[in-house]
């Protein structure tokens, strides 16, 4: 079988079960919000994202080791280097294992000793079950982390399709089991319980598929070199500032929204955030499968291949993002009434800027991709953490007299910026022309329509 044929086939694959994540995350998406507010409340509601945000904190012990190490074992794979792929996964394993439990358990003594839980907007949840749901969260987080790393064995052996169909089952069966204890009257620390349940059950499986399909990548402390580990230090230092940055714009608003205008209002913010981010999760179902393929490309300095996935991806994102925006723009406000049985009334000036945030903020996302995809985002990721932490700092200021609608204005701006920043640096890395990757992607023929895969049999 042809290299091409093989890229195709594994696109293919990819493709189809993102297709079904997508499906899933959007049916947990349509069912979450009424089916919590209807047993919930709007304000016990908001209390639960609030909580659920505090696994963002212990992610951040991660430092980017996961992205950077997936990035860089795909492409030494590609290079038949198995030995230098098996150095990475044993030195990115042993570094997260003990960076994020020291972490976690500095991250648990500053919430038990330093939070109060009215301060960020929780008044109905005890402070002992805000401590224990606290706790629970940082130990699910712990695991995840884990789950990540060996999730990166499945990228780097042209496994990712059966990587997202595995997530897709436990994903769904954490949703399913999460409605019907809240059915049956259970209260956000027994969800916890059992989130976490699920959460061991996925790793101990993962844990074992991995070794199945790739026996050589093995936990151990002999095959591994710390001079290997030099070669994630920068990438992962940006991959790091980048999920620093996603933190400022995805999980401080709500901290803030909470502790300024109250838990209900993290409610409707979580609504039409989710509605907007349509955009993003239409765009998943092609990127993720690609990003492997990119990396290989890069790994094996295939000129031609790396610019062709680029353009079309390009090409892709922009039409159905554009497309899904002028949607949302119409009818956005009349989903949310109906989709909170009216216990949510948006102002149509406020969904559209939120409709509007996520476009551009998929501007410079799309961008980045083939940067991320060749461990060279180092350079941009310092101008983007300060970018969305000034954002942040705007927000906070402007809550109190613009209200929600400063969020998504102000993040309008801030995405503008990067975007630029991406732009420029992913047409370095490509090596592409602008005048032809804007004709590529304003080509009247929408092959995007017939599937992503057609788009790329010029190969």
């Amino acid at each position: 079988m042809s290299n091409i044929y093989q890229v195709k086939k594994r696109i293919k694959k990819g493709i189809n079960s993102n297709l079904h994540q997508f499906i899933l995350n959007v049916a947990i998406q349509i069912i979450t919000i009424p089916f919590f507010i209807h047993f919930w409340g709007l304000s016990l509601f908001g209390e639960w994202i609030i909580l659920s945000s505090i696994p963002s904190y212990l992610a951040f012990s991660n430092f980017g080791v996961t992205d950077a190490s997936s990035t860089e074992m795909t492409m030494l794979v590609g290079k038949k280097n198995y030995n230098k792929a098996l150095s990475i996964f044993q030195l990115s394993w042993f570094f997260l294992t003990v960076i994020s439990f020291i972490a976690g358990i500095a991250i648990f003594l500053t919430i038990y000793f330093f939070i109060n839980p009215s301060s960020i907007g929780i008044m109905t949840i005890s402070n002992n079950q805000f401590i224990t749901i606290a706790l629970l969260f940082l130990v699910y987080t712990f695991i995840s982390i884990q789950i990540s790393l060996l999730s990166s064995c499945y990228k780097s052996v042209g496994q990712f399709p059966k990587l997202i169909n595995i997530m897709n089952f436990f994903r769904a069966l954490e949703f399913i089991g999460c409605l019907l204890l809240i059915f049956m009257g259970v209260q956000p620390i027994g969800i916890v319980y059992f989130y976490l349940l699920i959460k061991v059950i996925h790793f101990i499986y993962i844990k074992l598929d991995v070794f199945k399909i790739s026996p050589w990548y093995v936990y151990a402390f002999s095959n591994y070199n710390y001079r290997d580990f030099r070669i994630l230090i920068k990438p992962s230092f940006a991959s790091g500032i980048f999920a620093c940055g996603n933190f400022l714009i995805n999980q401080a608003p709500i901290l803030l929204i909470g502790s300024s205008l109250g838990a209900s209002s993290v409610s409707v913010f979580t609504a039409i955030r989710t509605l907007s981010r349509i955009t993003l999760r239409v765009n998943g179902i092609v990127m993720p499968a690609v990003m492997p393929e990119l990396s290989r490309a890069f790994g094996s300095n295939s000129k031609k291949t790396i610019i062709l996935l680029n353009r079309k991806l390009m090409k892709y994102a922009f039409w159905s993002s554009t497309l899904i925006t002028i949607f949302l723009l119409i009818f956005s406000s009349a989903i949310i009434s109906i989709w909170s049985n009216n216990n949510i009334e948006m102002q149509k000036i406020i969904s559209s800027l939120f409709v509007l945030e996520s476009y551009t903020y998929l501007v410079w996302y799309v961008c980045s991709l083939a940067v991320v995809s060749k461990n060279k985002h180092f350079s941009i990721t310092i101008n983007y953490l300060l970018v969305k932490l000034f954002a942040v700092i705007l927000i906070y200021f402007s809550l109190p007299h613009l209200g929600l609608k400063s969020v998504p204005v102000i993040f309008i701006g801030a995405n503008l910026i990067i975007g630029y920043l991406a732009i420029s640096k992913m047409l370095s890395v490509t090596m592409d022309s602008p005048y032809d990757l804007l004709v590529s992607i304003f080509k009247i023929k929408l092959d995007f329509s017939k599937g992503f895969i057609n788009a790329i049999k010029n190969f």
